[in-house]
Parts: structure tokens; sequence; C-alpha cells
């Protein structure tokens, strides 16, 4: 719109300077103030040509920018979720893997009570068995082939026999027996073998290649 009322102008300001001098001028000083006025026009029209072509280039220049600007970001979001759920996924499934394992290892010790054929002396077992879950369940994962090994119907204590991980003098990975006494009660004692200053529990890796068991 700008260029063509400048087109305007310009040829309403020739026409007007030609009518003004066209009595005092020939036909062929008309003719060549004609071409000059007409040179004049085009040279107008061609520098806003010019002018729109680079606004317009500048235009679909900038648009595309900021379409792969747009692009790009959303390629970054998308992976940076996709991330975040994978690991997310990840943990929630070891977490329900763990749960598992340590509901399978107390349902075994359960099971392992239905020797005791007294009902009453069963019930009061199990329920120090839920004791020895909730005292030992931060380390219950540590422990492997968890098992009863005694009970005493007479004061209805229970022994349990376990392995566990450890790292011998301190780096050499194995696994080593011990034994939780379980009261009437509830209360619970731990046994460790005699060689238990030779290793130290640890929980920072499972074992992929276990030293030769120490058993008692």
């Amino acid at each position: 719109m700008k260029k063509l009322l400048t087109i305007l102008l310009a040829l309403v300001l020739s026409c007007s300077f030609v009518l003004a001098d066209g009595h005092e001028e020939t036909e062929d000083d008309f003719d060549e103030k004609m071409d000059a006025i007409e040179e004049q026009l085009d040279e107008l029209i061609e520098r806003a040509d010019e002018k729109d072509a680079k606004t317009e280039k500048a235009r679909m220049q900038a648009k595309e920018r900021r379409q792969e600007n747009l692009e790009e970001r959303r390629i970054r979001e998308n992976v940076r979720t996709g991330e975040e759920r994978a690991q997310m996924r990840e943990s929630i499934k070891q977490r329900q893997n763990q749960m598992q394992e340590n509901k399978a290892k107390i349902d075994g010790l359960k099971k392992a009570l239905e020797v005791v054929k007294d009902g009453n002396a069963r019930s009061k077992l199990e329920g120090n068995i839920d004791k020895f879950q909730k005292r030992v369940q931060r380390k219950l994962y540590m422990i492997k082939e968890a098992k009863v090994e005694d009970v005493d119907l007479q004061t209805g204590k229970i022994k349990i026999k376990t392995k566990e991980k450890v790292k011998y003098l301190g780096f050499i990975p194995g696994s080593s027996t011990k034994r939780f006494e379980i009261s009437v009660d509830g209360d619970i004692k731990e046994e460790h073998p005699w060689y238990s200053f030779l290793y130290a529990e640890y929980d920072d890796e499972p074992i992929l290649n276990q030293a030769e068991e120490v058993t008692e």
C-alpha cells in the first residue's frame, strides 16, 4: 500500500510538471520528459519491489528459525520426559520386585511353621515372625535362604537360619551363616559365627561371583 501511494504521488507530480510547461515545449521535448518520468517510475517500482522482496525474505527466514527452535525444544523436552519416565518405571519395577522378594521370604518362614500342629502355638509363632519382619525389614533383601531351623514348643522360641552377603577382609565377596533367635515376646537376638571378625556385611551391589561360602 505504501509503495502504491509513493508511485501515485510521483506520477501526479510528474504529470503536473509536464502540463505546466507543455504549452512552451515541442512534441519531442514532451516525449523526452515523459520517457524520463517513466524511467523514474520504473526505478521507484524496482526499488520498492526489491525492498518488499528483502522484507518478505527476512520474514520467511525469521519464521523458519522460529519453527526450528520450537522443534528443537520439543525434541529436547520429549527426550528429557522419556528418560524421566524410563527411570521412574525402572525404580518402580525394582521396588515391586524387592517387595515381592521380601514377602516371599517371610511367607516361606511362615510356611515352615506348618510343622507345628498346635494351632495356638502356631498362631503365636507367626506373630513373632511378623515382629521379626518389622525388625529386620531394612536389611531383609540381604538375607538369603532364610528358614526355620528350630522351634521350642515349650518356650515358643524360634531359631531362624539365614545366609547374608558379606565381604571377607573388606574386599572378597561371599556369604556367611547368620542366625536369629526370636523369643515368645518377640525379642530378637542375632547370632554370628566365630569368624565374623573376618567379614563385614554390605549392601551396595548384588554378588555376581560369590567366593566359596564358609559354613559352620
